[in-house]
Order: C-alpha cells, then sequence, then structure tokens
C-alpha cells in the first residue's frame, strides 16, 4: 500500500488564513510505502499547485513507461530525488542521494496503487484546503490544477476501467 501524505500542521492553518491564491500555499510531505517512510517531511518551497501539478504530471506520464519497462524518477527539493523502477507489474520506489550510490530502502508497489494514490491523495488535499477556504476556488490557477486532476482520472478510468 502506497501513502501519499500532506503536512496540516498549525502552520500550515496559519500560512493557509493567509494567502490570496492557492499557488501561495506552502506544505511538506511524505510519502510512505506499506507503512514505512519512503520520504518524510519533505518541504517544498514551490507553491503547492505547482508541485501537485508536477508531481501529478511526472507520476502519470511515467505510467506508460514503467509499464514498457523504463525507469523514471521525481526530482525533490535538495540533493535527492525519487527513483522509479518497474518490475513486472509493480514498481520499485526509493529515495536517491546523490551522495550514496545504492539505497537503504527500496519498496515495490502495484502501479494501478500508485496511479489511484497520486490521484486520490492530490484530489483529498485540494478538497481540505477547499474546506479552509472556499474563496480560492474562483482563481485561474485553481481551475488548471482542477483539470489537471479530472484528466489524471479520466486516463486512469481509460487505462483501469474503473473510477476514483
Amino acid at each position: 500500500m502506497i501513502e501519499i501524505l500532506f503536512d496540516k500542521s498549525r502552520e500550515f492553518h496559519e500560512n493557509i488564513n493567509e494567502v490570496d491564491d492557492f499557488r501561495d500555499i506552502y506544505t511538506g510531505i511524505s510519502l510512505k510505502i506499506n507503512g514505512q517512510s519512503v520520504a518524510q517531511n519533505i518541504e517544498f518551497e514551490d507553491f503547492f499547485p505547482e508541485f501537485v501539478d508536477i508531481f501529478l504530471r511526472t507520476c502519470l506520464s511515467l505510467l506508460p513507461d514503467l509499464y514498457s519497462g523504463q525507469s523514471g524518477k521525481f526530482e525533490l527539493e535538495g540533493p535527492f530525488e525519487l527513483i522509479f523502477e518497474p518490475k513486472n507489474s509493480k514498481i520499485i520506489i526509493y529515495l536517491h542521494f546523490e551522495e550514496y550510490k545504492k539505497p537503504e530502502k527500496m519498496f515495490e508497489v502495484e502501479l494501478k496503487d500508485f496511479a489511484h494514490e497520486v490521484i486520490k491523495v492530490t484530489e483529498e488535499f485540494t478538497d481540505y484546503v477547499f474546506k479552509l477556504r472556499q474563496d480560492l476556488k474562483k482563481h485561474k490557477s485553481t481551475k488548471e490544477l482542477l483539470d489537471r486532476i479530472e484528466e489524471a482520472k479520466s486516463w486512469y478510468f481509460l487505462k483501469y476501467k474503473e473510477k476514483i
């Protein structure tokens, strides 16, 4: 099981009350597979929707490559990247640091579960943000983000014949 968790701390709530645009929300992320942390409390200095958009686009655009046997990566802030390597109907995910050649922890997850979790958690987090600040829905950047989420859900439905 894969879990992508966004920071919803007190600082997050303070930050969200001060912003005028969805793009100004900052957050951190934790990635867990089968209950074990792959990456924890990674702070993103980029705007949240840009991060979500990049994360969604990167992860979902990797799926065809992963299905065809090619590896992919998601570059995070700092000297490390998240690596995705295909293995049958699964992918191996690990955090790669520049100074280390072999990762300490490697995790396997079903490709289908990976795609599902990326879309689900992004949608859940945007819903969470909008529950706190409904006025943020009115911005053009928000509409673009929501359109990307819908595109990802449509792709998933076409691929797996299931709705998220």
